[in-house]
């Protein structure tokens, strides 16, 4: 694996992997590191200490698996760093417990997008496979409509676009002591806690649910096959 590049952000310092195929290849495939979700701000604190919340913590190196039908491409590995699936944008710090921390998740897959345009040859891509595992697998719901437009917009000779999400699911049900402490509850605080508004959200998820956008995670309009264990 080549060394990671490090790519600036607004807040931090981020860093992806890059595995450039033996060959030439215009085949891509951006692979999404997962680690779950922090859904209160204490959590989040915590979490921007540890392995997943800074890149201070990343690995030196790593590695990345294709997911094009033939096992042939440039990969990218993006890791995580981050606590809602790349899907946040706060413009200041947040203070908890007298430590700054942000939330400008989305601000990562532009960065890395831009980066892979200007220095690893992404605009002559014609393929692209968005995976990725777990939350990683939430941040292809939420991230690959985007990421489809920049590579028609920036890839004079991309066709298409998969996505490939290896991911759980969860239900919209209450647990068994019948209080807040459930999966919907906590998608409900992080929508606000994190502004998914600023940008995660696409216009056509917002009118399909306008008076409870936390649900909004799951409408791509591009094709997707996703992988779930039994």
């Amino acid at each position: 694996p080549k060394p990671r590049p490090r790519i600036l952000t607004p807040s931090t310092i981020y860093l992806l992997y890059f595995i450039p195929n033996a060959n030439p290849s215009t085949k891509w495939t951006i692979f999404i590191q997962g680690g779950g979700w922090c859904w209160n701000e204490s959590f989040c604190l915590r979490r921007s200490r540890a392995t997943r919340g800074s890149s201070k913590k990343f690995p030196e190196q790593g590695s990345c698996t294709c997911m094009n039908a033939d096992g042939d491409c440039n990969c990218i590995y993006m890791l995580y760093g981050d606590g809602a699936s790349f899907s946040g944008y706060k413009k200041d710090p947040v203070v908890i417990h007298g430590t700054e921390i942000y939330f400008r998740g989305i601000t990562k897959p532009r960065a890395t997008l831009n980066y892979a345009f200007e220095n690893l040859g992404l605009d002559e891509a014609t393929e692209v496979v968005v995976t990725g595992t777990s939350a990683g697998g939430l941040s292809v719901f939420l991230q690959m409509d985007r990421i489809g437009d920049v590579m028609r917009e920036r890839a004079p000779k991309f066709e298409r676009i998969l996505g490939a999400p290896i991911v759980g699911y969860f239900l919209d049900h209450g647990n068994y002591r019948g209080d807040s402490n459930n999966y919907t509850a906590r998608m409900k605080y992080v929508y606000g806690m994190q502004n998914l508004t600023a940008g995660a959200l696409t216009p056509a998820f917002l009118r399909a649910f306008p008076d409870s956008p936390h649900y909004c995670f799951m409408s791509p309009d591009k094709p997707l096959f996703m992988f779930n264990s039994k």
